[in-house]
């Protein structure tokens, strides 16, 4: 089984899982995409993520349904397409796997965006169920302070009591180092498959990378995830070994910015790479994954309430924009790139926010030719595709003019 065909039976084998929890008596946390799936898998908690649900509502273009579902609710069509999606899925009672189950306990990270302080109260108050507002510092100087640390590992350990009082149950600090290690070794192993994109030709692109969501959101501490990427690994190895690229011949490498398109992903995509464009690096799982691993930090799993506060420190969201600058600009200089795009999401302004600062210096502190589009990751209705089409052709004269000289 490939690294395609994984993706597939895994997925639809964790929603059937889902499904079932309440049956069998397990408890289910809805969760936002951070998490945190390692202290729930510990205390024998599923996690569900309706963000997450969301993104695969929009993939499988079901979603501008359960958008004017949750319009007709009151929610604003400026909000956050992936909260209108969600919460429109739950007053519809319906999925493109079915509704998920009624939760038994929420956990939020307002700090991390800003839907999040009342999109997961909405939650809790439909179900009536408990809900943990998980709090957190902002990193404005590129790296974290002791202070930042002990405030991270603090509100660990205040949701561990959450946990706690909701299950009735002691939380099981050893079964929770080795969950850990589990959710370590998969980021090892997702951010080797990062370092691999390094190489020319590429071996993968972003539709690869775009499945690693599913895997970073809801099997770390699970050996599923682990499976996965070392699958992935593998095949990354074997196509560099053989020059094998992600696109027939690679003649630009790209950086992407914010979220993509969901609902025409590969139809966006194709859009560069008939051109010879692949997108060697892109923001999504580096930065709000992986974002310790993209500032040279590595996680411990002999220490893993600390390992999980860096984890959640490191996240974009939560850093300073002069030091987004600094992660793009090691992108596009580190994989190589001759040029970004950037996706000006509307509803999304946490990762959204200083667009116009963030492509100028990078233009002016790496000469790679920038574009930027607006549409929204999960509403098909703001993507403009012959305004988007035309933006790409002046991109690509502009690539092509300065690939010649």
């Amino acid at each position: 089984m490939d690294a395609r065909e994984m993706i597939r039976h895994q997925r639809k084998a964790y929603y059937t899982e889902l499904s079932e929890a309440p049956s069998k008596g397990v408890k289910v946390a809805y969760c936002c995409a951070w998490g945190p799936t390692e202290p729930l898998y510990a205390m024998d908690i599923i996690p569900a993520f309706p963000e997450n649900y969301a993104v695969v509502v929009s993939a499988k273009r079901q979603v501008v349904r359960f958008l004017e579902e949750a319009e007709s609710r009151g929610i604003s069509k400026d909000t956050c397409s992936y909260t209108r999606a969600a919460l429109g899925m739950m007053w519809s009672n319906d999925g493109p796997y079915g509704p998920l189950p009624k939760p038994d306990l929420v956990i939020s990270y307002p700090h991390l965006c800003d839907p999040y302080s009342k999109w997961w109260e909405i939650y809790a108050r439909e179900y009536n169920v408990p809900i943990f507002h998980f709090d957190g510092p902002n990193l404005l100087r590129g790296t974290h302070t002791s202070h930042e640390l002990r405030w991270a590992i603090k509100q660990n350990e205040e949701m561990f009591k959450f946990l706690e009082e909701v299950t009735g149950r002691k939380f099981d600090y050893d079964k929770f180092k080795e969950v850990m290690a589990l959710g370590i070794r998969a980021r090892e192993l997702a951010w080797q498959v990062q370092e691999n994109r390094k190489h020319i030709p590429t071996p993968s692109g972003i539709r690869e990378a775009t499945n690693d969501v599913f895997y970073l959101t809801v099997f770390l501490g699970r050996q599923e995830a682990i499976d996965y990427f070392a699958k992935e690994l593998e095949e990354s190895n074997d196509k560099i070994e053989k020059g094998i690229g992600a696109i027939p011949e690679e003649r630009y490498r790209l950086f992407f910015y914010n979220i993509p398109p969901w609902y025409c992903l590969d139809e966006f995509v194709d859009l560069f790479s008939s051109r010879g464009a692949v997108f060697a690096m892109d923001y999504y799982c580096p930065f709000l994954w992986l974002g310790e691993y993209m500032q040279g930090l590595r996680l411990d799993p002999e220490k893993p309430i600390e390992s999980l506060a860096i984890s959640h420190l490191y996240r974009s969201g939560t850093v300073g924009v002069h030091f987004e600058i600094e992660r793009c600009v090691r992108a596009v200089r580190d994989w190589q790139c001759d040029g970004a795009v950037f996706n000006s999401c509307p509803g999304c302004q946490v990762h959204s926010r200083n667009m116009y600062l963030k492509t100028r210096e990078l233009e002016r502190q790496t000469g790679a030719v920038v574009m930027c589009y607006e549409a929204s990751q999960s509403d098909p209705r703001t993507f403009n595709e012959a305004e988007i089409k035309r933006g790409i052709d002046s991109f690509f004269e502009i690539l092509e003019t300065r690939k010649g000289k």
